[in-house]
């Protein structure tokens, strides 16, 4: 591995063990289990699992939950599956899995250039974008909370797609695009995503891409653009009484 690519996978290793717990540390080949129910790794109180390269954090809201896991001696690669957790304690619901990507030095493969226009999420414009989508592919793509511009493209007053980042610790910047239904496959996604992966690199940031298995044209974006599947994240709600909902980053 290159020193700046290993540079890069210490980077993100930190910054899961800091969204984890502040005490969290991935052990190298194994699962080092996390108790903590206000994780921002995972929605809170959910039970989070987090592989990169190799190793990986599980996070637990309780001790109850880890011991009913017994997680610490399986493979970092089994644990993450939806099959497995289920086999251990009962899901009510679940986020992923999904590949986490990033944007290796060197790597980047620009799209071609597209005319772009600076939008803010008020836009009615934009606000008509993700009713067609629905509320549930509008969270996933993690439009909500966006730091950078959010860049668009248009055709007669409509938006058609809509890209842009938010700035995560560690300088990480957490890229996503959102195409309307009757522009994809187009080619949209991946010249808009291209602007705002520049305008991240342009600030110094680490662009990051994550993309869920039941999403393959987003992880086909990713691969157009030169980004590195590094590791992959999944979460489930556990059955109990009540939980609270998730938040459109975890």
């Amino acid at each position: 591995m290159q020193q700046e690519d290993a540079r890069v996978l210490a980077t993100v290793r930190r910054l899961w063990q800091g969204l984890a717990s502040p005490t969290a540390r991935f052990s190298a080949g194994r699962v080092a289990v996390v108790v903590n129910a206000g994780s921002m790794a995972c929605p809170p109180g959910w039970i989070g699992v987090v592989e990169i390269d190799g190793s990986a954090l599980a996070i637990v809201p309780d001790d109850d939950t880890a011991r009913r896991l017994a997680i610490e001696d399986e493979s970092p690669r089994s644990v993450g599956t939806v099959e497995f957790l289920r086999s251990r304690v009962q899901v009510a619901d679940v986020l992923g899995p999904a590949t986490l990507d990033y944007l290796l030095p060197g790597r980047f493969r620009p799209a071609e250039e597209i005319d772009v226009v600076a939008s803010k999420a008020s836009d009615p414009a934009i606000e008509s974008l993700l009713s067609k989508v629905g509320d549930d592919e509008a969270s996933e793509s993690g439009i909500f909370g966006i730091t950078s511009p959010l860049f668009s493209v248009r055709e007669h007053g409509r938006v058609l797609a809509v890209a842009g980042y938010r700035s995560w610790p560690l300088g990480v910047a957490h890229v996503t695009a959102l195409t309307a239904p009757e522009a994809r496959g187009t080619g949209l996604a991946t010249r808009l995503a291209s602007t705002a992966v520049e305008h991240a690199l342009a600030a110094g940031l680490l662009p990051q891409w994550r993309a869920a298995d039941t999403n393959p044209g987003s992880r086909a974006v990713a691969r157009k653009l030169g980004f590195s599947a590094i590791g992959r994240q999944l979460s489930a709600r556990p059955v109990v009484a009540e939980w609270p909902a998730p938040s459109a980053d975890a």
